[in-house]
This record gives C-alpha cells, structure tokens and sequence, in this order.
C-alpha cells in the first residue's frame, strides 16, 4: 500500500456555485464566492495490483467552501477556504488552495 493518490479514468463532479460583491470597490477586481462540491474517481485500471488500492469505486467526497475572486494583470486568482463535508477514512483533506486561471 501508498500513501500516493493514483487518479482514475472515470470522475463525476457536482458543483453549486454563487459569485457576489463584498463591498470593495469594483476597480479592485475583487468578489467574493461560496460553493459546495461533491465528486469521486474511480476506475484506476488493471495496472495496478488491487492489494495496493483503497477505494475503486465511486466513493464519493464533499466540500463547502468560501471564494475570494481578484482579477489581477497575471489573470484571475482565485483562493478558496474549505471545509470537509464528506471525507473517506485515509483522505488528506485540504483547508486552502489557490488557483490562478486565464479569461478570453
């Protein structure tokens, strides 16, 4: 067994979304956000010895979370703060992450 997280060939992701104001000024290019998502991978294929996997299902996980959006020169950033709804025995949840996307 790994502690290595091994993808899969098949997901399904669930995500309910709401961007708003929070006030500042809208030349800042700052919102706010809240979301939750729920989602799983699955089907890591017969590569891979099945005493070595924990899940292979469709075994689902869910967050809630808060967004803090700012459209910023390198391109929209993106920081969210999460709480585990829905979390499997041998999952490593995270509290932060930040994305940096682009617009067109």
């Amino acid at each position: 067994m790994t502690d290595d997280a091994l993808g899969g060939n098949v997901f399904a992701v669930a995500r309910l979304e709401a961007e708003f104001p929070i006030g500042l000024p809208s030349e800042y290019g700052i919102s706010g956000g809240a979301f939750i998502d729920y989602g799983s991978v699955w089907d890591i294929g017969r590569a891979v010895p099945a005493d070595t996997v924990l899940y292979d299902d469709f075994t689902g996980r869910a967050v809630a979370g808060l967004s803090v959006f700012w459209d910023t020169p390198i391109g929209p950033l993106r920081f969210n703060f999460t709480e585990t709804l829905d979390a499997q025995a041998f999952d490593k949840p995270k509290s932060f992450d930040v994305t940096i996307s682009t617009s067109f």
